[in-house]
């Protein structure tokens, strides 16, 4: 019984400190925007709020997906402390790989891919902190992978808040000179932190090829999807910048990554709820899974509609105050955007229910879907509008679409019990429950 309470307590720690963590990012990412519009001004805001949609887009190539694929195999290696080792340098090999060809796809060609993300050759001075940045952010996901997988969450959630909470706006209180210079110290500050963190996990170098191998073949076939996901929502902005000032792609930029916060606070459900869904599903306990998808769906849908009204009533007060008077033309764009926070939320939370029941990449072609719909839209609707003008009300329609696909795949999952049985290969059954 003392080992059950303390398991207990153990497990809610590991709640708290996981959504404590996501809170302080939330708050630091909107606190560094704050500071950069009261520093930079409205072209300064721009162009770092372009930067990081356009750094979002770039993570999942850098990164390829090993943060998640470590956490697994290493956590599937418990009990066997050699081979636990030996997947973390493994991954950091793929890493330097992956970070090597893309710093080869953007360094020499800087010009090109500063008009191709912003629309402005002449800001080709943030693709190299990009870069940095990209390569920061690898090496933390692989530190950060690593703990998970050995469950030592408390040491993951320090790791992120450091990293992406503290770092950040320790940046832009000490760079005073530029929007790049911000960016490189953002990005130096993430690797000589992650670095450091390696320093206090053990690896050892054993069967790195067939490690790599392992690593790879899990990783990289869920890139596209979160990559995809990731594009359709930099689009906006980088058309924008195309057809409209920098300012006002800043804007749109700005406005999209608000309805990416309200994800990140829906995804500690998502997560966990993922490693439950399997085992009810396994287990043949659909009524039981259809009880907590309506408890989860009744919990963000709620609190996201309330923070949604909240918004769209008192959306010039919050926008002036917080970005203050020269961002009051923003306000009817960032109005429409938020609408698209609900569905978005939605697929956050819910799409562990279809990771749980395929082993194919079900969320991935409804991402596809829902992106082959937003461009069409865009297509089609510039006949009678200017392109500046489509971009936004095209975007938040896709998302509905990819809410309405993720429910009622989950329906269908719910609603069907002789077909809720979970095939999967192993390692993928046992999510480590935080």
């Amino acid at each position: 019984m003392a080992a059950s309470s303390a398991d207990r307590l153990h497990r809610r720690r590991d709640y708290l400190t996981t959504f404590g963590a996501e809170g302080i990012f939330i708050l630091s990412y909107l606190l560094v925007f704050r500071l950069i519009a009261d520093r930079f001004g409205p072209p300064g805001f721009g162009e770092y709020a372009l930067a990081r949609r356009t750094l979002a887009f770039l993570l999942p190539l850098g990164a390829i997906g090993l943060d998640i694929a470590i956490a697994r195999y290493v956590a599937y290696a418990a009990g066997r402390d050699e081979d636990q080792r030996s997947y973390l340098p493994a991954g950091l090999g793929l890493l330097a790989i992956a970070l090597g060809v893309e710093a080869a796809v953007l360094l020499p060609f800087q010009r090109f891919w500063a008009d191709f993300f912003f629309g402005a050759s002449q800001l080709a001075a943030l693709i190299p902190p990009l870069a940095l940045m990209v390569a920061g952010n690898g090496v933390f996901a692989v530190a950060y992978g690593n703990f998970r997988g050995q469950l030592r969450i408390l040491q993951a959630n320090i790791l992120r808040v450091i990293v992406h909470g503290i770092a950040p706006v320790a940046a832009v209180l000490l760079v005073r000179t530029s929007v790049a210079d911000v960016l490189y110290a953002i990005g130096g500050a993430w690797l000589v932190l992650s670095v450091g963190a390696l320093l206090f996990s053990r690896m050892r170098l054993r069967s790195p090829v067939a490690r790599a191998v392992e690593l790879a073949r899990y990783s990289l076939p869920r890139v596209p999807g979160d990559l995809l996901a990731l594009l359709m929502f930099a689009v906006p902005g980088i058309v924008v910048a195309h057809v409209a000032s920098i300012a006002t792609a800043g804007n749109v930029a700005f406005g999209v990554a608000a309805i990416g916060m309200f994800a990140v606070a829906a995804f500690p459900v998502g997560f966990i709820l993922l490693p439950v869904a399997s085992r009810l599903i396994a287990s043949g306990s659909v009524d039981q899974l259809r009880a907590q998808v309506f408890a989860v769906a009744r919990v963000v849908a709620g609190l996201i509609v309330v923070g949604v009204i909240v918004f769209e009533v008192f959306a010039y007060p919050i926008v002036t105050i917080y970005l203050g008077a020269d961002f009051a033309s923003s306000v009817g764009t960032l109005r429409v955007l938020m609408l698209g926070a609900l569905p978005w939320a939605l697929y956050v939370s819910l799409r562990s229910i279809i990771d749980a029941r395929h082993t194919r990449a079900v969320n991935a072609i409804n991402v596809a879907i829902s992106f082959g719909v937003f461009l069409v839209a865009m297509l089609v609707l510039q006949i009678w509008f200017a392109p500046a003008d489509v971009v936004v009300p095209a975007f938040v329609g896709s998302l509905y679409v990819l809410g309405v696909l993720t429910l009622l795949e989950v329906w269908r999952i719910t609603r069907k019990p002789r077909e809720a049985k979970l095939i999967v290969e192993p390692e993928e059954v046992a999510e480590p429950v935080l």
